[in-house]
């Protein structure tokens, strides 16, 4: 495969950001999920994912210099991190629960924001999407996001956060 630029994804799900990646024509050389049904379902998309290494396993168990060999396997000029950590921890939803069960940045999942903060400081790539939810820039979560620009400036990017609608993009009601 020879691309301009070619994309790693993390916390793939069923391929929702992995195949606008494809649709953007960045081709997605590692999808990784911890869900069997996710996996099962781009394994049966053959399609698109055909030429991509799918993982199944855990961000926090997953050495960051698997997706940089995988990377290196492939020709190009550059690549990106794609992804977003499970929004549950940050989701309006979330609120509904009330506050005495709500978890909030104290939920698991959470450190699963900085998983992918770990894999793209490791790994240096040309640049990255990082997709969530809009309440992560709400005030009881703002320190996630705080602490996300910190580092990633520290790595040497810049960052713009950008609020986007589906709806806008063509994604169905």
């Amino acid at each position: 495969m020879k691309d301009d630029v070619i994309a790693v994804s993390l916390f793939s799900g069923a391929g929702g950001l992995d195949i606008a990646s494809f649709m953007a024509g960045v081709p997605v050389v590692s999808s990784t999920d911890f869900d069997y049904d996710c996996i099962q379902t781009l394994k049966s998309n053959e399609n698109l994912f055909g030429r991509t290494d799918i993982i199944e396993g855990d961000l926090h168990q997953i050495d960051s210099k698997v997706f940089k060999d995988i990377v290196n396997q492939h020709e190009h000029k550059k690549f990106i991190v794609i992804g977003g950590a499970p929004c549950q921890p940050f989701s309006k939803a979330g609120y509904w629960v009330g506050n005495n069960t709500r978890k909030g940045i104290n939920d698991p999942r959470a450190t699963l924001v900085d998983e992918y903060l770990r894999v793209v400081t490791d790994i240096q790539p040309d640049g990255f999407v990082f997709e969530n939810v809009e309440s992560l820039l709400h005030p009881t979560n703002r320190s996630i996001v705080d602490k996300f620009i910190e580092i990633i400036e520290e790595s040497g990017y810049k960052h713009k956060i950008i609020r986007a609608n589906a709806l806008d993009y063509g994604v169905p009601r």
